[in-house]
């Protein structure tokens, strides 16, 4: 009888182990895959925190300046063809990154555009379109970085050196301010194109003092084998800015005389904007440089912008500048032919930049020019421009 119930019982026995070891090998696959996907997790969680980190702090910028203008007045003795029409059009890409834990930002504009615009075609000393780069070009115009410690703020890299030095608040932004080039910086300071340099400032709340050497060459060959430097103090008070500033670009320049081919440049000047009133601004600059070198040996302009006059973010703008010629040019002209009557030129602008839209301006500009270039014999000239900003 023994017998009898012995072998069902070694079966049931196999049975039950057969079924205990399978059930135990389901849990340890189920463990493992549990392990695995908390190590997924884990990872994935870890990766997104990587991403997360990488564009903190991160942000991107894209604009479009389209410009058109024309001109009334110039003529073929003057001019190359009489009046003329010419666009020009650039694109800015900016790339900011700021880093967590104070470890500073860098910077990238990558700039592309085409055209000369009027200045192609129509000498004048200050420029008419200050937004025109010329032959069609693809350009990281600025690659810098940038840190503060403390009340010292530094940068190093590929540097526009109109970014830090004559600032100023209402004259200085040829996207939505004045157009003309000597209401956008100071006509009797000698900056190089945008190439490699340093920059250094120190900070107070109402006062700041900085420093640039700059590559005299604007290029990266020979890397400040000639150099532009200069310096600059600032100061506020409530709603008025002003700068004073020095500069010495020892830089190659042809003497206007032809006595020399390795002549430096230097000069100072002074800038300063101020609110009138809620919806009223005004700015002032001043500047002088070297006369053997550079044509233009005092440069004035003045002007005031109004703001909010028909819709939240428009605003009217008004200028006016004197490019005074020294006694070299006088004499000599600038290498290019002496002025039968050298005179000084005297530009007049006013435009009204309309925001169509919150990512689109629509500006009418004029500009009227007296003696251009220093020809006393030339035709006054009217600029009839009109500009479109895009922000994407």
């Amino acid at each position: 009888m023994f017998k009898k119930y012995l072998l069902p019982g070694v079966l049931a026995f196999g049975v039950y182990a057969q079924d205990a070891e399978t059930k135990s090998q389901e849990d340890r696959i189920a463990e493992l895959e549990k392990r695995i996907a908390t190590l997924e997790e884990s990872e994935n969680s870890e990766t997104r925190k990587n991403i997360d980190r990488l564009f903190a702090g991160l942000e991107l910028n894209l604009s479009g300046t389209g410009i058109l203008q024309a001109t009334s007045g110039a003529d073929d003795d003057y001019a190359d063809s009489g009046d003329e029409a010419d666009a020009s059009y650039s694109f800015d890409f900016e790339i900011t990154k700021t880093f967590e834990d104070g470890l500073g930002t860098i910077y990238i504009d990558l700039e592309m555009g085409n055209g000369d615009g009027i200045d192609g075609e129509v000498p004048t000393f200050s420029g008419v379109n200050g937004d025109a780069t010329g032959d069609e070009s693809l350009d990281a115009s600025e690659i810098w970085y940038e840190n503060t410690i403390d009340k010292f703020r530094f940068k190093i890299g590929k540097v526009d050196p109109t970014g830090d030095f004559d600032a100023n608040t209402i004259a200085n932004d040829e996207t939505t301010q004045f157009l003309n080039g000597g209401f956008i910086n100071n006509l009797a300071i000698d900056f190089p194109d945008n190439g490699a340099a340093a920059v250094v400032f120190y900070e107070e709340e109402e006062f700041y003092i900085g420093a640039g050497i700059f590559d005299g060459d604007g290029d990266f060959d020979d890397v400040f084998s000639k150099i532009f430097w200069i310096t600059e103090v600032g100061y506020t008070v409530e709603s008025f800015n002003i700068r004073a500033y020095y500069w010495e670009n020892n830089s190659d320049h042809d003497a206007l005389d032809g006595s020399s081919t390795t002549d430096e440049n230097s000069g100072f000047g002074l800038s300063f904007d101020a609110e009138v009133s809620e919806t009223a601004s005004v700015f002032g600059r001043y500047g002088m440089q070297d006369e053997d070198v550079a044509p233009v040996e005092h440069a004035i302009s003045g002007g005031v912008q109004f703001s909010e006059l028909a819709k939240q973010g428009d605003a009217l703008g008004f200028a006016a500048g004197l490019a005074i010629i020294g006694d070299k040019f006088e004499d000599f002209g600038d290498g290019s032919g002496k002025p039968d009557d050298a005179k000084d030129e005297m530009t007049f602008e006013v435009y009204y930049r309309y925001p169509v839209s919150d990512n689109i301006e629509i500006t009418p500009d004029i500009q009227y020019i007296m003696n251009p270039a220093g020809e006393g014999d030339a035709d006054d000239l009217f600029v009839f421009g009109i500009r479109c900003q895009v922000n994407f």
